[in-house]
């Protein structure tokens, strides 16, 4: 295990070793430290990988001018230090013994998931570390393990309910939500100090992403030991230990989200409270908008099992789930938007087409969400695209809708008959030309451009147009019968 000058910092605070002055690494940069150095004079070059211990007049004025002036004991790692009160001997010891008990736990927890230890013996590994009450619960607020040291300790009423019901109450992880540094937590990578909104509670959480979608919920809540920097960074270790673990028993007690949300999309009602966890471990709670994307094509299931692996290592804040042997993704609105480009490139060299959804919040509806995508993907085969998106075929489909069930030509605009009349006689395109200029709002610049011909041609054309038929085009009704008689005649000629 690898110490940072924050863990060492809370070794010195706990031994009642005085700090005088320091200066940190950042708080989001990984431990580095692996040895512990006595300075050697006459080798003042510095390891970027070893804590140096010394006396500030040994230092380089360059590291901090002021020390010099102060004498004392200072423990120096790249750029950084901790200059403390002490002797040099006595420093070294305390610094060497910090390293040593951290490489002792590291060891111990990895002994443990070897062993097939329970997540109970995981949490009493790790409470002499922290000094503080830990829990560890699924996604839908089952504690699996607590610090049982602190069970008679009611400190606060959700670790009051933890000991006693053995469930997170879910207001809590609520409450978290609204941290700032809550989108560290669910990356599911590292861990993040957390605050309980205007309360003063505060505490280290951070999930993982076991099999089977049975995500674990740590956290470690501040009661004697204020949480720091070094405990995030100690949390880290924890955590990546833990996520080597495999629990076959946690499937028994809650149903994967995948599964869940299957269950939406065969239409069936789920309990709201199992739906609100699942929103809340996803962060997709307050109703924000998501989008479900289908992703198809005509290839091996090999290629199929690339994409799940590309889709959960490059856009992990979706959720992957495969429904009658389709890869979907469920995905906040906004993260698609930014990811659309990133999203192409990821799937054009396996050849897959994306379709996705209107944007939803309600889940009940997500059936409806599924067939979107898949009018998208039908309704963009004439483009190039390799995401499709519904919000640019719905008029189509809508149209086409109406059109099925009223097939009866009669119902056609007079003029479009007598315009589709005579491009057949005449092997003209008025009544196309007709159609897309109304669906350019009658601008003839964009009319133009989307046939592909000169003003000066289009001009020709409506002046013929206008000979051919008269009607009122400043009346939005008629424009719109006359744009539906064109796809009424379109559909039937196909």
């Amino acid at each position: 295990m690898k110490l940072s000058l924050y863990i060492l910092k809370d070794w010195f605070d706990a031994k009642g070793v005085k700090i005088l002055a320091s200066k940190m690494e950042d708080e989001t940069s990984e431990p580095g430290i692996t040895g512990i150095r006595l300075k050697d004079k006459e080798r003042p070059e510095l390891a970027d990988v070893f804590l140096y211990i010394t006396e500030s007049t040994d230092l380089e004025s360059e590291i901090n001018p002021v020390l010099n002036t102060n004498r004392c004991v200072v423990c120096v790692y790249k750029s950084f230090y901790l200059a403390v009160e002490g002797n040099v001997i006595s420093i070294f010891n305390e610094s060497l013994a910090a390293y040593e008990f951290f490489q002792l736990w590291e060891s111990s927890l990895k002994d443990a998931v070897y062993s097939n230890s329970s997540l109970q013996d995981l949490v009493d590994l790790a409470v002499p570390v922290f000094r503080n009450p830990i829990f560890i619960a699924n996604w839908q607020g089952r504690v699996f393990a607590f610090s049982r040291e602190y069970q008679n300790d009611y400190f606060r009423g959700t670790w009051q309910h933890i000991v006693k019901s053995g469930r997170v109450p879910l207001y809590s992880i609520q409450m978290l939500r609204k941290s700032d540094n809550y989108s560290v937590v669910l990356q599911g990578t590292k861990a993040a100090l957390l605050s309980f909104g205007e309360l003063s509670h505060r505490c280290i959480g951070g999930t993982l992403k076991q099999a089977n979608d049975m995500h674990l919920h740590i956290q470690i809540m501040e009661f004697q030991t204020t949480v720091t920097a070094g405990h995030c960074q100690l949390a880290d270790i924890f955590l990546n230990i833990v996520s080597f673990t495999h629990f076959p028993g946690l499937s028994t007690y809650a149903q994967s989200m995948s599964k869940l949300f299957c269950e939406l999309l065969n239409g069936k009602a789920v309990p709201k409270e199992e739906l609100d966890w699942v929103l809340l471990a996803l962060g997709w709670e307050n109703k924000v908008p998501c989008v479900l994307l289908l992703f198809e094509n005509n290839h091996e299931q090999l290629t199929k099992e690339s994409l799940n692996g590309s889709l959960d290592q490059y856009i992990p804040q979706g959720k992957r789930l495969v429904y009658d042997n389709e890869t979907l993704l469920l995905l906040l609105k906004s993260e698609f938007d930014a990811l659309a480009d990133e999203l192409t490139k990821l799937i054009e060299p396996l050849d897959f087409i994306c379709g996705v959804s209107l944007p939803f919040t309600e889940w009940d509806t997500l059936a409806e969400r599924l067939n979107q995508a898949k009018l998208a993907i039908h309704y963009g085969q004439s483009t190039n695209s390799y995401i499709r998106r519904c919000e640019d075929f719905t008029t189509a489909y809508i149209h086409d809708s109406l059109l099925k069930i009223t097939k009866d030509l009669c119902l056609c605009h007079p003029a479009i008959l007598t315009l589709n009349a005579y491009d057949r006689e005449n092997e003209a395109d008025l009544c196309f030309t007709l159609f897309q200029y109304l669906r350019c709002e009658r601008n003839s610049t964009i009319t133009s451009e989307c046939l592909h011909i000169h003003r000066n041609t289009l001009q020709y054309r409506l002046k013929k147009i206008h000979e051919l038929i008269q009607v009122d085009m400043n009346n939005p009704d008629i424009r719109e019968h006359l744009m539906l008689s064109y796809e009424m005649i379109h559909i039937t000629e196909r």
